[in-house]
């Protein structure tokens, strides 16, 4: 059955299945899902965990020690599969099959980026989700997120004011990892449950040094010596390096896009307007996409991938070098100026 995260509770209170399927592209709300699994599990006996990483070359045989045989005496598992890619015949097979006749000691737990349409509609996914609860989690658009940061601050027992969200919305533009973080530190610095503009602005402003959006300017600034400063402070500060490097992909996302509509008849204002861009930083994107080009973009995104890899153990190349090379090669580090 397909739900949303906000019904994942609900559904766990009632009688949920042995499988559990989170997708989506919003890492935020993809974890939250996964943690309240995770922790249903725990209440359920399932103490031990066994996760798996499942690359596209991944031997789906290895589940079949955990799958095919029940152990009266050992512990009830929580299997946790992340797909970094779709599984092979042999592990739709696997997955289909557990979800179809679970062992009695076993739950498992499917995780994946957004799941295409195309994917939803076949044999062996129809399968797996016709015995499952599949959390479908989708991006919080430019036009929920005042609505969502106002729930969030409630939930933390705040009442604000129109402004105070405002104010929240212009600073994290979009990233709900970064939203959640203001937010928690807006809870420790204020004792008032009444939070207006100056509030949020004082609490950003006694914030880290530097932010991710700090970072983004720099690098469209085409200014490599900021952004390397920018980077190795949030470093020295053990910022999460999955924020960063959410902020980097999204911006390579939007770039992508820019580039593409302003090498058309359709122009880059428009494109800017369409992609919902603050118009405040319309100037900055206006400087910088004639200054870019495809392969850049392409190597950028390369790097993003590597990075995340080293984020979920897939690749021994320390992340922040590899975010270290996304952002110089962004901000145009060795080019000529132009």
């Amino acid at each position: 059955m397909r739900i949303k995260p906000e019904q994942l509770q609900s559904n766990l209170n009632k009688h949920p299945p042995a499988v559990f399927v989170v997708s989506g592209d919003e890492p935020l709300l993809r974890q939250e899902a996964c943690d309240e699994i995770r922790a249903f599990s725990r209440k359920q006996g399932f103490s031990e965990r066994i996760v798996f990483h499942a690359p596209k070359n991944f031997d789906w045989s290895a589940l079949d020690e955990h799958t095919q045989s029940f152990s009266l005496f050992g512990e009830k598992k929580l299997l946790e599969v992340h797909l970094d890619s779709l599984p092979n015949d042999g592990g739709k097979k696997r997955l289909a099959a557990f979800s179809e006749n679970p062992p009695e000691d076993c739950l498992m737990l499917i995780i994946s980026d957004r799941i295409e349409s195309s994917t939803l509609n076949t044999k062996w996914f129809k399968s797996i989700e016709t015995h499952s609860l599949h959390v479908q989690v989708w991006p919080v658009s430019h036009d929920q997120l005042p609505n969502w940061i106002n729930q969030r601050l409630h939930k933390l027992g705040f009442t604000p004011t129109s402004g105070a969200v405002k104010a929240l919305c212009d600073h994290v533009e979009g990233n709900l990892l970064a939203a959640r973080q203001e937010m928690e530190k807006l809870r420790l610095l204020s004792d008032d449950a009444n939070l207006d503009e100056e509030q949020v602005l004082r609490g950003i402003s006694n914030s880290n040094k530097f932010t991710v959006f700090n970072l983004v300017d720099a690098c469209l600034e085409r200014n490599p010596k900021q952004a390397l400063k920018v980077l190795q402070t949030l470093q020295a500060e053990s910022f999460e390096p999955s924020i960063v490097l959410w902020s980097l992909a999204r911006e390579v996302r939007l770039l992508a896009k820019l580039y593409k509509h302003s090498q058309t008849s359709q122009g880059l204002e428009q494109a800017l307007q369409k992609e919902r861009v603050f118009k405040n930083r319309w100037t900055l994107y206006k400087r910088f996409i004639p200054r870019f080009n495809a392969a850049r973009l392409r190597n950028i995104h390369q790097a993003c991938q590597a990075a995340d890899r080293s984020i979920k153990g897939l690749d021994s190349t320390p992340v922040w070098s590899t975010l270290t090379y996304a952002a110089l090669e962004l901000a145009g580090a060795g080019l000529s100026a132009s």
